[in-house]
């Protein structure tokens, strides 16, 4: 196997379990944990987009805030990635998200993160999501 393709599926394997650990903790409702498994720790800070057009957030307080505002909605999350893209120390991962609102209905989104390899160990940098007609 070429070193890219190595690359490619160290990069996927560890997303897919970043992904299952998201997931995991969602469910959970722990999102401190979810945020410690999920984003990078550099001092610049993670960035996502949260459902509902809202401005997106900033730094590991702002996330955890954000998690903890969304499970009043939103019950569980499944993701299911589409595409990755690796380049060695990032990689862009392009998916779909259903999600299991708290009113019992189905929501869909998309979502797009840069990843960013760091201390070994794939981190979600940027976390962009958009949803899909909610009900």
């Amino acid at each position: 196997m070429s070193d890219s393709g190595a690359l490619w599926d160290e990069a996927t394997n560890a997303i897919n379990a970043r992904s299952r650990e998201f997931e995991s903790r969602f469910l959970a409702r722990d999102a401190q944990g979810l945020v410690a498994a999920y984003f990078v720790e550099d001092s610049d800070g993670p960035t996502a987009s949260p459902p509902g057009g809202v401005a997106p957030v900033r730094g590991h307080a702002a996330l955890i805030e954000m998690f903890t505002a969304q499970f009043a909605l939103i019950r569980a999350v499944h993701l299911e990635t589409l595409r990755v893209e690796v380049c060695a120390e990032l990689a862009f991962e392009l998916g779909r998200a259903r999600l299991s609102l708290t009113s019992e209905q189905q929501a869909w989104g998309r979502y797009c993160v840069l990843w960013r390899k760091a201390r070994g160990e794939w981190r979600a940098k940027i976390d962009f999501f958009a949803q899909d007609g909610w009900p």
